[in-house]
């Protein structure tokens, strides 16, 4: 039996009951493994800080407008909401995170849009896929789901929500382009 059979649980999620790896599976091994362990093998789930929760609220407000035609205002409004119900702790942090969402949906919206209306999965959700990964004697799935897919152009937009933008692209976010790139190919 492998490690991945032997703790089934801590590599299958309510999407993907499957035993699978991710991009974000793999960044947290190589950033954090004792992270990795107390999450992924012991179930000890960490706190969901306000930097999360300002990129979800972000990356739904984007889709408010882009996929489902809501305003701006109303995308902003409930992108608010969303990060108010998922950080209930206030600090200096927190406040400063919220108070990023707005600018950071208006940028977005605004350079997204020329592409057009994204694709989504049928229940609106991000389309995903798996890349088979093949180790000594087993073979695993990655899983990953695409922000935004513009199959018209060929291009799949990643939203990244950094409070700056970076001079070279993180490792992290080269391990999830790379996993993309090979899944989809020159897209």
């Amino acid at each position: 039996m492998n490690g991945f059979e032997l703790h089934r649980a801590a590599f299958t999620n309510k999407r993907n009951p499957d035993i699978h790896l991710s991009a974000s599976t793999l960044n947290l091994w190589i950033a954090a493994p004792d992270v990795f362990v107390a999450e992924k093998l012991l179930g000890h789930r960490s706190a969901f800080g306000p930097a999360p929760a300002r990129g979800i609220a972000i990356e739904d407000g984007c889709v408010d407008v882009l996929y489902r035609g809501k305003s701006l205002d109303e995308a902003i409004a409930n992108a608010e909401k969303a990060f108010d119900r998922k950080v209930i702790l206030s600090s200096p942090n927190t406040e400063r995170e919220r108070a990023m969402i707005a600018p950071c949906v208006t940028l977005a919206v605004g350079e997204l849009a020329k592409f057009g209306k994204p694709e989504f999965g049928e229940d609106g959700g991000q389309m995903g896929g798996t890349l088979d990964c093949r180790c000594d004697g087993f073979t695993i799935p990655f899983v990953y789901y695409l922000d935004f897919l513009y199959p018209e152009s060929g291009l799949i937009v990643d939203l990244k929500t950094t409070s700056r933008m970076p001079a070279v692209m993180s490792l992290s976010h080269q391990i999830q382009r790379a996993l993309y790139q090979r899944a989809r190919g020159n897209q």
